[in-house]
């Protein structure tokens, strides 16, 4: 992702009419952007019931306090913290400087579809701030046609994807994913390929492999290589006419009738119908 240049210049970017939406249908949006340099102990206060949309905050660099249900929370670097319709937008520097960007949104369904990313209402850490995606945004805000206001919807999508974590960070647990992830690919046609064979390749903990791939996926990796082994074979059920016996071979199954069980729990259909 780019990096911020030093020289970079603070700037707040606006849809020109703030009091009604563009002629583009879109689920939620697209409102302003900014990047911000607050000096120590410059404040912001906003009362409740003013801003009347979603707006997210992404520290840069410095540290600032915001205020979330009557209480000061901290926003460090690498920090997200959100406010939604009509709440008040307290903010405070607590460093010499600090640096945040900042996009927002409104429509009829932007909390509800904020909320749906289940994030926390408190400042919460998400790992380096995307930059390029809010350069996209200021982009394209400057230009306005409709082709613009759909890829900014996607650049909002983008940075509330981010704010939940990127498997570029370089953690342990994010490159054991990864590895699993690769190792499942390439041979999920071996029916000796299973969570404890995982687990003695990778020398991990079956526990701690099982617990760390649930926390990152939001699946478990049992489920995951039966999702593998599942999109391999209806593919081979329904762009080849191959034999049952041989396409329960290629995904990982000694059994073809244990095959024939596992395509119609997962389907509703016996694979003949598939085909």
């Amino acid at each position: 992702m780019t990096a911020p240049q030093e020289t970079e210049t603070p700037y707040c970017v606006y849809r020109p009419e703030l009091n009604s939406f563009p002629g583009v249908a879109l689920p939620v949006f697209p409102r302003s952007s900014g990047y911000v340099c607050r000096k120590e102990k410059e404040m912001e206060d906003v009362p409740p019931g003013v801003k009347n949309f979603v707006q997210l905050f992404w520290g840069v660099s410095g540290e600032g306090e915001i205020e979330v249900n009557g209480e000061r929370c901290l926003l460090r670097a690498e920090d997200v913290v959100y406010r939604l319709p009509m709440q008040p937008h307290r903010l405070r520097t607590r460093s010499p400087k600090w640096k945040y960007r900042w996009i927002a949104f409104d429509g009829p369904g932007a909390e509800t579809f904020l909320h749906s990313y289940g994030y926390p209402e408190t400042p919460f850490h998400a790992g380096p701030c995307p930059h390029e995606y809010f350069i996209n945004f200021k982009a394209m805000m400057l230009q306005r046609t409709p082709y613009c206001w759909r890829m900014m919807f996607a650049e909002i999508c983008r940075i509330l994807a981010a704010a939940g974590g990127t498997n570029s960070e370089p953690t342990v647990e994010n490159r054991i994913v990864l590895q699993v992830i690769a190792i499942c690919k390439d041979r999920y046609y071996d029916p000796d390929l299973n969570v404890n064979a995982l687990a003695a390749e990778l020398s991990v903990g079956r526990s701690t492999l099982l617990g760390i791939f649930k926390k990152k996926m939001n699946l478990t990796l049992s489920a995951y290589l039966s999702q593998v082994r599942l999109q391999a074979a209806l593919s081979l059920l329904k762009n080849t006419l191959m034999p049952l016996r041989n396409i329960a071979d290629e995904c990982g199954f000694r059994d073809v009738n244990y095959f024939c069980r596992f395509i119609r729990n997962n389907t509703g259909r016996r694979p003949s119908e598939l085909r």
